[in-house]
């Protein structure tokens, strides 16, 4: 993986399509849903915020924030890396950028996420420091990375997957 090409860039008029058109492996259907009813959310919910994962000039991921003010703590969603970019440390990858960016741009140290028990992401999440709380969001358990500030730069830089 080239760390250097992979960028998080707003989901725009230019790359909608592309984000539209990303594709996970049919045991993962169960997890995520359609790229499509994300963007939806995004553009019609006025909570959520889209993210178009790039390599290069190419859309390889997706995923979304919003911000709980009540909380405050910024909320991550509909995390999809496609089939054909999986298992080369892009997803990783992803939340590490989000994470920072979110950290360096909005002063957010508080992150919160959700999905489903059996849902094998879990465990990229708790080694990015995601734990595990006792609050559930309908069938999925929520994770909780309670100060981003505090995460080893080991952790948010390093390139082990």
């Amino acid at each position: 993986m080239n760390e250097s090409s992979l960028q998080l860039c707003p989901v725009d008029a230019d790359n909608w399509q592309a984000v539209k058109e990303l594709d996970v492996f049919d045991e993962q259907r169960e997890f995520v849903a359609e790229t499509s009813h994300y963007l939806c959310l995004c553009a019609y919910g006025n909570v959520w915020h889209p993210l178009a994962v790039m390599l290069e000039d190419s859309a390889i991921g997706f995923l979304m924030w919003a911000y709980d003010s009540e909380e405050q703590s910024c909320w991550l969603g509909g995390i999809i890396i496609d089939k054909s970019h999986q298992r080369q440390g892009y997803g990783r990858e992803a939340v590490k950028r989000v994470l920072e960016m979110l950290s360096e741009t909005h002063g957010i140290s508080h992150f919160a996420l959700t999905y489903h028990p059996q849902n094998p992401a879990k465990k990229l999440y708790a080694e990015l420091g995601f734990v595990e709380t006792n609050e559930w969001d309908g069938n999925e358990v929520v994770a909780r990375l309670l100060n981003a500030s505090e995460v080893s730069p080991k952790v948010l830089y390093s390139h082990t997957r």
